[in-house]
């Protein structure tokens, strides 16, 4: 599994939880995935969805992997055309 750091929030829960979240980490960095556990603390609902395709989850931090999803994307766009 991997987490590709896609969030859909509820605005008003998750801003209710950032309040709360702490640089409690050895780069004393904020960590918008410290919020799940304040939410689930609070009683929310979370929840985890699976990618339909690997390339779904795919990361873009440099120009290669931009290159590489943008190459996908068009196969995949050249697909619904057909």
């Amino acid at each position: 599994e991997v987490n590709p750091s896609y969030y859909v929030f509820n605005n008003r829960i998750l801003f209710e939880a950032v309040v709360k979240v702490r640089p409690d980490n050895v780069k004393k960095e904020y960590y918008l995935t410290d919020t799940i556990s304040i939410i689930i603390a609070a009683g929310h609902k979370v929840a985890a969805v699976a990618a339909m395709r690997p390339e779904e989850a795919i990361s873009v931090n440099t120009e290669a992997q931009l290159s590489e999803i943008s190459r996908i994307m068009q196969c995949r766009m050249a697909e619904n055309v057909k």
